[in-house]
This record gives structure tokens, C-alpha cells and sequence, in this order.
């Protein structure tokens, strides 16, 4: 058995018990394992796990799980079209992700991502109208610290605040169209 496969099975063994993080290292384990259901199962439970994370997620790991749903997708059904939504989704979230290559090799698929993200650059951007004095609260949207004039791009995105007392409070949010 190789240690992939033996890494596999002790991650998906305990795959219940994950939080985000956990969930993330099982979904790449099974995806170099070639279990398209096992990674599928591992995404999803880390895209739920997500907001009662305890700690902050960073942006490259917020943008690495609609990375690898994308690439799920391209390598279950063999059709690039399948993960060029969720590859978009990744760079809405991380606009400068770049593509795991033990994952993603130099090929069509990458190049498409790359040019997915140029689109992207193009699109348009709403501000998050956050107060101008939070108080004591930290607002991390998409694994960064936002301020109150910052922008993000249209859509879902995960937002997280770290309130003075030390907790933290997340959930997925979709910031909608941009006042007329």
C-alpha cells in the first residue's frame, strides 16, 4: 500500500472529526489518491467547517478550496468547462492564487486558470461599506484585514470578525451589486 493511499484512509477514517484545515488535507490526500468521492465529500465538509474554524483562514487556503473543487470537477468529468466556475469563484476570494502544480500540472487546464484570472482582474469591484470605526473588532474578509474603503469583487466571499474579547465570528456573505 502506498503512503498516499495508507494517508488517505487514516484522513478519511477521521474525516467526521475535521475542522477546515483537516478537511482541506484530507480533499488534496484523496485528490493525489485519485478518489474523486472522497475529495468531493472532503471539500464540501471544509466549505461547511469553515465558519466555526477557530482561527483565521488565510486567503490562499480560502482560495485553494474552490481551486481544488475546480479541479475536482476537471478530473472527474474531464471537461474544462466543469471547473472554470469554481475556478472563478477561487479568484473572486484570491485574486493572486496561484495553481498547486502537484495538483494542476503545466497544461491546457492551467493555462485556462490563468486566463480566468486575467478576466477577472477586469471585473468590477463593490465596497464592503464597513463603519468607519469598528471599534475594537478586526475585519478579515477572505483570509485579509479590511479597512473601512476597501473593495472586494462581486460575489461570496468569507468574512470573519475578531471581536476585542478574542472571538471569532464567521460566515459566508455575498456582497451584492453596487449602489446606482
Amino acid at each position: 500500500m502506498s503512503l498516499v493511499a495508507m494517508l488517505w484512509m487514516l484522513s478519511s477514517a477521521f474525516a467526521e472529526d475535521l475542522d477546515y484545515a483537516g478537511q482541506m488535507a484530507a480533499a488534496q490526500t484523496a485528490m493525489l489518491a485519485k478518489d474523486w468521492t472522497a475529495a468531493g465529500a472532503a471539500l464540501a465538509a471544509a466549505e461547511k467547517a469553515a465558519p466555526s474554524s477557530p482561527n483565521l483562514v488565510s486567503n490562499a487556503d480560502i482560495g485553494r478550496l474552490y481551486f481544488l473543487q475546480g479541479v475536482l470537477a476537471y478530473r472527474s468529468s474531464g471537461k474544462i468547462d466543469s471547473a472554470m466556475e469554481s475556478w472563478r469563484k477561487a479568484l473572486v476570494l484570491s485574486p493572486d492564487y496561484q495553481p498547486d502544480k502537484d495538483i494542476l500540472p503545466e497544461g491546457d487546464a492551467q493555462d485556462v486558470f490563468y486566463a480566468l484570472a486575467e478576466e477577472q482582474r477586469g471585473k468590477e469591484q463593490v465596497a464592503l461599506g464597513l463603519p468607519e470605526d469598528p471599534g475594537d473588532v478586526m475585519i478579515f474578509v477572505d483570509g485579509r484585514r479590511f479597512e473601512p474603503m476597501d473593495s472586494v469583487y462581486l460575489g461570496t466571499h468569507f468574512v470573519q470578525l475578531r471581536c476585542g474579547d478574542g472571538n471569532l465570528v464567521s460566515t459566508w456573505y455575498s456582497f451584492g451589486s453596487p449602489p446606482p
